[in-house]
């Protein structure tokens, strides 16, 4: 019972993020999604206390900063958000993920 207590909450988290996760998801390639997912899945959408690059927390409101990039690459248009306010995910998920998904990490 707490297994699936737990993926309904994962469940509900995810949906609650779902603009994060669509902005996201139109900066990479279609052919990446499952890649793209998979990274999603281990970012902190659930925290807005960030540390940013002066080194102090900040809370954040919007994660992804409205402004973006738009560009086409191999007839596809990407929509590639100008900046985001993450804090970097937990480092023994990060090293579960493929190549192909950490060079995507580093990407967003």
């Amino acid at each position: 019972m707490l297994k699936q207590t737990s993926v309904m909450i994962n469940w509900f988290r995810k949906e609650g993020y779902s603009e994060y996760r669509q902005r996201l998801l139109n900066a990479f390639p279609s052919v990446l999604k499952s890649d793209v997912e998979a990274v999603l899945n281990i970012l902190p959408f659930d925290v807005n206390n960030v540390e940013l690059t002066d080194g102090q927390i900040h809370k954040v409101d919007n994660l992804i900063h409205p402004f973006s990039l738009t560009i086409w690459v191999d007839n596809e248009l990407l929509i590639s958000p100008c900046r985001v306010y993450f804090n970097e995910p937990d480092a023994e998920i990060e090293n579960e993920l493929s190549n192909i998904q950490k060079m995507i990490l580093s990407c967003i």
